[in-house]
């Protein structure tokens, strides 16, 4: 049965456009052997008419269970589906690919530079992000001395840790081709954990981080379902990196994982 859910998940656009179509052909088709059982003379013509009728009847019937049935499995079977079920198969190595090299440590030193460039709102399936502003609040003009400002003790550089076996994205993998709708799973569980959050930077979002959830998830997985069913199937192809942030209790950032994608959207 699970498997008969996972393929009206996947295929529900496909299903519910069809359907529609057959709606409408087989509903004016009911529509037009009413008129001809009415308008009928003789016998077997209205025979034939009511023939015609009973089959279109029986048709738009079928046709509208199916539409109940995708409606009912997206609302009522897909949220409580195990996190396992909706993952895509993993797919076959290639032998001359060559091996991702082992994950590095970067560090974070002091506040992140704001661009210049006026930073737009960016909305997703999942929620909406603002982009930070383009100045600080007490920043001065390029060009002019700002003798107000006290000095200040540099900041000690933050260290945030890349993918590591507590904060990784499993699927889908590095390089991998996503169509229309993405699913993301792998492990946000790492020592005093506070949360993760789901990012996607590229060609849609001009390049800024977009969050995909519209929200922080402050329950640890471990090799599951991180978030997904997101609906991409509108953005522009290309390149994009898709983002996993680790923070701890305080809501300092300790992990950050990221992946590189390319969506095709024909």
């Amino acid at each position: 049965m699970e498997r008969l859910y996972v393929f009206l998940i996947r295929n529900d656009v496909w299903i519910f456009i069809l359907c529609t179509l057959g709606l409408l052909w087989f509903g004016a088709e009911l529509l037009r052997t009413l008129g001809a059982a009415r308008r009928a003379v003789f016998s077997l013509e209205r025979e034939t008419a009511l023939r015609a009728r009973n089959r279109a009847f029986l048709i738009v019937v079928v046709l509208l269970a199916i539409i109940s049935t995708l409606v009912y499995v997206n609302r009522e079977i897909a949220p409580n589906l195990p996190p396992g079920v909706l993952r895509a198969p993993t797919p076959t190595p290639d032998p001359l690919a060559l091996p991702a090299g082992p994950p590095s440590e970067t560090e974070v030193v002091g506040p992140t530079v704001t661009s210049p460039v006026a930073a737009p709102t960016v909305t997703l399936p999942g929620g909406t992000i603002l982009e930070t502003p383009t100045s600080e609040p007490g920043t001065p003009e390029a060009g002019t001395p700002d003798e107000t400002l006290p000095a200040t003790t540099p900041t000690a550089p933050v260290r945030v840790d890349t993918c590591t076996p507590r904060a990784t994205i499993t699927e889908p993998p590095n390089g991998a081709n996503v169509q229309g709708i993405l699913n993301v799973f792998g492990t946000a569980n790492t020592a005093d954990f506070g949360y993760f959050e789901l990012e996607i930077s590229g060609p849609q979002t001009n390049g800024r981080w977009a969050s995909l959830l519209g929200r922080r998830i402050t329950q640890p997985v471990v090799d599951g379902f991180l978030g997904g069913n997101i609906n991409l199937s509108q953005w522009e192809s290309g390149s994009y990196l898709v983002r996993l942030t680790v923070g701890d209790t305080d809501g300092n950032i300790t992990n950050q994982c990221a992946v590189d994608i390319t969506l095709i959207n024909d």
